[in-house]
């Protein structure tokens, strides 16, 4: 058995069957079909890390062994207690809130990245000038970008020239 700490995210997660996603040097991922995101089990290390994850207060002898006896695709139930395998477990002994605020909100960066293209006048792969393209054609697209940011990337996946398409670029670039 492992003591860890856990941010009370992760008490909104789905209970029930997880499995192991990957095992990495410094973190164990977990995943299940009903979420859309990792449940993260790594050491501790000064800091709590926020949405959901847990984290061992001991790190080197806990972490390790958890490590070496956990493998990618095997069953894990996560209960309001902890973490339970069959070859182990993880409790949940203390529960934090995590205080992680974003530095920037996705939609001020795509707001500022907006601006800049906007002055932007260098070539691309749609045959006009950067900022043609967001003061022209694609101000319904990039006005969909900053309001559902999804739906925005959406529009650019695999749009224009070039081997890699210069929407693809324009994501990568982003």
């Amino acid at each position: 058995m492992v003591r860890a700490q856990a941010d009370r995210a992760v008490r909104e997660l789905a209970r029930g069957q997880w499995q192991v996603h990957s095992v990495f040097s410094h973190a164990i991922n977990l995943a299940n079909d009903r979420e859309r995101r990792l449940l993260l089990l790594a050491p501790h290390q000064g800091r709590q890390v926020p949405g959901g994850l847990s984290y061992l207060p001991r790190p080197p002898p806990d972490f390790a062994r958890l490590r070496a006896s956990w493998s990618v695709g095997q069953a894990a139930k996560l209960t309001d207690s902890g973490l339970y395998t069959d070859v182990g477990c993880v409790v949940f002994d203390t529960w934090y809130d995590s205080t992680y605020q974003p530095s920037s909100p996705l939609v001020d960066r795509c707001n500022a990245l907006i601006e800049l293209g906007r002055r932007a006048t260098w070539p691309t792969g749609f045959q006009r000038p950067f900022n043609a393209l967001v003061t022209g054609a694609l101000d319904q697209e990039i006005a969909t970008l900053q309001t559902e940011p999804g739906r925005g990337v959406a529009v650019l996946i695999g749009r224009g020239l070039g081997l890699t398409p210069a929407g693809d670029d324009f994501l990568l670039g982003y």
